[in-house]
């Protein structure tokens, strides 16, 4: 476990990342992933992103060979790439099992609604006033950002 934080810590700031060849990055004007598909060679380069934290969630000694974490990161971080990275790292392989995005924006899973709930008018009304804010200050970014454009 002591291998695999210390592993982790190599990550956390701005980092060089590889993407994989299967993404929607544009290659000689196409997806990567359709010219992978063809079982052409794809060849990625680096790119600059931002990990702001990386943290082990589950013990490893629970679930050896299997690890949990969670990532904060900034916008273009693949992280099928980190897990590739880490298990590089730690000289083994390393693949995603799963992935649950919890934020996205100003957005987060845990203010979500169930798909049922949305005819259960009391959780509606309940959940209105978390996206109203979000969406207000979602649509001030965006005038922010149109302002700053224009000027």
């Amino acid at each position: 476990e002591e291998g695999l934080e210390g592993a982790l810590s190599k990550f956390v700031g701005d980092i060089m990342q590889v993407p994989p060849a299967f993404s929607a990055i544009k290659k000689d004007g196409k997806k990567a992933y359709e010219l992978a598909r063809k079982g052409q060679e794809v060849v990625m380069e680096p790119r600059a992103v931002k990990i702001h934290s990386l943290v082990l969630s589950r013990p490893y000694g629970e679930t050896s060979p299997n690890f949990e974490i969670e990532v904060t990161c900034g916008g273009g971080t693949y992280i099928r790439s980190l897990v590739r990275d880490i298990g590089r790292e730690l000289g083994t392989a390393a693949h995603m099992a799963a992935l649950v995005r919890t934020v996205q924006g100003e957005f987060a899973l845990d203010d979500c609604m169930e798909f049922e709930d949305i005819y259960d008018c009391e959780k509606v009304l309940k959940a209105m006033p978390k996206s109203e804010e979000r969406l207000a200050g979602l649509l001030e970014k965006l005038k922010a950002d149109k302002k700053r454009m224009q000027s």
